[in-house]
């Protein structure tokens, strides 16, 4: 009976197989690419519309940040430098988490890494994240 059911299991998927493979591929030429700006517009909404913000003063050594997905930034603003010099007052966080492949392909980031010189495979992780500080510019 298992035999059987390995025998059936190979006819159907046989059968599968070789009737995609049979189907003509058609392409709609009505269907136009963005152009380069145009996609690189897309890129950077999807990039934008990740983005969270926080401000804090740079004199807290222990300023934690808790993003609306749970993740959790600890900065020591006394560590920041600006030319070499300690940075004093407001500074901004910005902070970008993706979790999923579709966020990073809208966002134009990396989903596939480099195993070998000539073999590329899918990135195996959970997510990535951006966390750049910047000192608060006043007008």
């Amino acid at each position: 009976m298992k035999n059987f059911n390995l025998l059936l299991k190979g006819i159907i998927l046989s059968g599968l197989f070789f009737q995609c493979t049979n189907k003509d591929i058609t392409i709609d030429d009505s269907i136009t690419p963005p152009s380069a700006q145009r996609l690189n517009a897309l890129f950077e909404e999807g990039l934008t519309s990740e983005k969270a913000f926080a401000h804090f003063d740079s004199s807290l050594p222990n300023y934690m940040y808790t993003s609306s997905r749970g993740t959790t930034v600890k900065v020591n603003g006394t560590c920041l430098r600006l030319n070499g010099a300690p940075v004093t007052g407001t500074v901004i966080l910005e902070f970008v988490e993706m979790y999923d492949r579709a966020k990073m392909i809208a966002s134009n980031k990396p989903t596939m890494g480099i195993k070998s010189p000539n073999e590329q495979e899918m990135l195996l992780s959970g997510g990535e994240f951006y966390v750049n500080i910047k000192k608060m510019e006043i007008h």
